[in-house]
């Protein structure tokens, strides 16, 4: 239906509109699906071509670009630090775990009193040369974490807790061995 006069062609189109609204939304969902599915199959066949073309739009806006990261940066500040906080100390409490457990069997413990507190245990030097080996390699925390990981867990190491490493460090032997 035309209509001559443009204000009843706007009152008819918003009748039909509303009339229609709930198949609109049907109609808008599957238009979006199909595309998004599309999209993944171009995507997937063009991995090449797009990756090309990425590398070159950043080539030729790479002050663009910079500038606009620092912009969000400066507007994001606090939210971005506070993420990299979260996400840095999972990430140390993973890698921990994971050599606490190698090392210290599952779950796991002391090697000498047999303390099973996670937050009590820590990696222990068995000759040790761990003040020898901070110095030398500068290896603390999570790099120390990594790099047990990386070396497929070498020997030398075990798991005991900051009483017991605290007691060897100091006096040569600890108190639980006496008994």
């Amino acid at each position: 239906m035309s209509y001559k006069n443009p204000a009843k062609a706007r009152e008819y189109a918003k009748k039909w509109y509303f009339k229609n609204i709930e198949k609109i939304k049907i109609y808008r969902k599957k238009r979006i699906e199909k595309r998004r599915e599309y999209d993944k199959i171009y995507a997937y066949k063009n991995k090449e071509h797009i990756a090309k073309k990425r590398k070159e739009y950043r080539r030729k806006n790479k002050a663009r670009l910079s500038d606009l990261r620092y912009k969000y940066y400066k507007e994001n500040r606090t939210v971005l630090l506070a993420n990299m906080k979260i996400r840095g100390k999972k990430r140390h409490r993973e890698l921990r775990n994971k050599i606490l457990i190698h090392y210290g069997g599952n779950p796991p413990k002391c090697a000498c009193c047999k303390e099973n507190y996670i937050e009590f245990l820590g990696v222990d030097h068995i000759n040790g040369d761990g003040a020898k080996e901070r110095k030398e390699f500068k290896r603390r925390g999570v790099n120390f974490y990594r790099y047990l990981i990386k070396n497929n867990y070498p020997k030398g190491y075990r798991i005991l807790c900051h009483n017991c490493n605290m007691s060897f460090g100091l006096y040569g032997y600890c108190p639980h061995q006496k008994r």
